[in-house]
């Protein structure tokens, strides 16, 4: 590493090892690059098995008792308790919603 990028990263004079302050700002960078590494690990994992994500249902009322009910029920029972946001409106308010979102 220490020719890759042409500086010392631990002082190596004495009976002790300590690192340079080029070395102390390289270990918290690869370690950050690890941690994120392990998150896009995860999200890769989490994507494939969706097992986590975040659900948005817009209904109208008509809806609500006959759809999100056993919609609810049914996705539990494949992903778990998955976090999401109901939104109840009627259709003329739900188009103004949509048609304002973009």
């Amino acid at each position: 590493m220490e020719r890759a990028i042409g500086l010392q990263l631990p002082d190596r004079t004495g009976r002790t090892v300590r690192l340079t302050d080029a070395g102390d700002a390289y270990l918290r960078h690869a370690r950050r690059a690890l941690q994120d590494l392990a998150a896009a690990e995860r999200a890769v994992h989490d994507v494939q098995d969706l097992s986590r994500g975040h659900l948005r249902l817009g209904i109208t009322p008509t809806f609500t008792a006959y759809l999100v009910g056993p919609l609810t029920v049914a996705g539990v029972s494949v992903a778990g308790a998955p976090s999401g946001d109901l939104d109840e409106q009627f259709a003329q308010a739900g188009v103004a919603a949509i048609s304002n979102a973009g």
